[in-house]
């Protein structure tokens, strides 16, 4: 058998299970006469089952920092006394040609990323992790377990994060995939091969892989939120108006817009972090548990008291008692629980969850009917029905951002389309008013020469008919 035979079997033993290859338009923007020979741009095959559109990447070209151009931005940003700073706001693009250069996917510190949400333009970091040996081929591999996308043998990740989201690339595909992983077998499989929990081995490989089990929302500090709403376009806009307003003498009216505009402003900046803020103290949840896990030696399980935030895919922890809150999602595997669910759903009536049975019955967590035996994270535990004095377990199945939850809170976080418009348009109406003093700039020369006018009546002729001058020489006209 040759070699591409065998690449042929192994890519398609590879599980590409819920698989859509997108088929994307041809990379036609200004990237393609920046990639030199033996460079290229990475698409996205795979995305998260719920991501929306403007959270999806058309593409990702690999970057790397550029010394030559930095002592060029330098001398500029001097020269221009830091305003081409503004214009690097309102344009992320321009950043991919003043900071960096497209590189092969090997030397690259950064990536690109051009969303499908109006070009939109974002410069991430570049991850590396060392994997822990795990058997890839056994067929009670956390790998296979989880039908996790990552490819056979992989002892290195080359990886990035996208709004709280993790996206690997796979070497036999050429390209990028979100991390994705489900369960699908039979409830007796679970109950017999999942229950026992994790090995230290595989607990290490599953935290290199996942965040940890909860929502970190990092936050802007007030001064950053302050200098970010300061660049907006339409502030600029604004001072442009109140430089016409003072030229037209309304010496009353303009302070009055000044102050109640500075107030309104302080005000916005001040909701914005205070919302902020609250939102992450809403997401965040932790709470000590007791896990089960097992010896690498002769598999023995057992019990410790850890902080829930190191829990990870696969565990067994007992679940949490009455009137706590679930800090993941998991499956139920033993007694009934009464959860209210009123957190992620607004439905205030309580719901039974049942725990799987020992029988051939698939399950299958990608499919609907299975969320009656997920308990989901932020549901509060009402009332747990034990059978004698069995514990209530649990199997850790999605923690963090990857959660119903958290879920709800990136698309929160990243529901910025509207804000991206109101952008566009300001930052349309300021060319438009440059391209007007542009403009006038030029004519006023001949309007001096032929005119016997001075040039301060010119000046207040063009900015409007509500001044004294225009009025006469409306009157003369007549």
């Amino acid at each position: 058998m040759d070699d591409k035979q065998k690449e042929e079997i192994t890519i398609s033993n590879f599980n590409t299970e819920n698989f859509e290859e997108n088929e994307e338009e041809k990379i036609d923007i200004d990237i393609n006469s920046y990639l030199k020979i033996g460079q290229k741009a990475y698409e996205v095959w795979q995305y998260q089952e719920n991501c929306e559109e403007e959270n999806q990447i058309s593409y990702t070209p690999p970057l790397a920092k550029s010394c030559k151009k930095f002592i060029i931005f330098i001398i500029f940003n001097t020269l221009t006394l830091g305003i081409i700073n503004i214009f690097l706001e309102w344009f992320p693009k321009l950043n991919l040609y003043i900071h960096h250069s497209v590189s092969d996917l090997n030397s690259a510190s950064n990536f690109g990323i051009f969303s499908k949400n109006n070009d939109a333009f974002e410069i991430v970091e570049k991850n590396l992790i060392d994997l822990p040996q795990i058997d890839y081929n056994s067929e009670n591999s956390i790998i296979k377990k989880f039908n996790l996308n990552i490819e056979p043998n992989t002892n290195k990740l080359i990886l990035f994060e996208y709004r709280y989201f993790k996206y690997f690339y796979l070497s036999l595909k050429d390209n990028f995939e979100a991390l994705s992983y489900y369960i699908k077998t039979t409830q007796k499989n679970i109950l017999e091969n999942f229950s026992k929990g994790l090995t230290s081995n595989e607990v290490l490989f599953m935290q290199k892989i996942f965040r940890k089990c909860d929502i970190e929302i990092e936050i802007d500090s007030w001064g950053k939120i302050l200098i970010d709403e300061l660049l907006d376009p339409y502030y600029l806009f604004l001072l442009y108006s109140l430089i016409i307003w003072f030229c037209l003498r309304s010496y009353i009216y303009s302070p009055i817009i000044i102050g109640l505009e500075a107030i309104c402003f302080f005000l916005s900046v001040r909701e914005q972090y205070i919302n902020l803020k609250k939102l992450k103290e809403l997401s965040r949840y932790s709470l000590p548990v007791n896990v089960y896990r097992r010896k690498e030696d002769d598999d023995t399980i057992e019990k410790s008291l850890i902080n829930s935030t190191e829990l990870v895919p696969g565990d067994v922890f007992e679940i949490p008692e009455n009137n706590s809150e679930m800090p993941c999602d998991a499956i139920l595997i033993s007694n009934d629980i009464i959860v209210d669910n009123s957190k992620l759903t607004g439905d205030f009536h309580p719901v039974i969850k049942e725990p799987l049975e020992p029988i051939e019955e698939l399950f299958n967590t990608n499919r609907q009917g299975s969320e009656n035996n997920i308990l989901f994270s932020g549901t509060k535990i009402l009332y747990i029905r034990k059978k004698g004095n069995s514990k209530t377990k649990g199997i850790v199945f999605r923690t963090g951002f990857y959660t119903v939850k958290g879920d709800l809170m990136s698309g929160v976080l990243n529901s910025d389309e509207e804000d991206e418009n109101f952008k566009n348009d300001s930052i349309k109406y300021i060319i438009m008013c440059i391209f007007t003093v542009v403009s006038y700039l030029i004519t006023l020369k001949f309007l001096i020469v032929d005119c016997d006018y001075n040039t301060h009546d010119l000046i207040f002729f063009f900015l409007g008919p509500y001044n004294k001058w225009s009025k006469s020489l409306s009157s003369d006209l007549s």
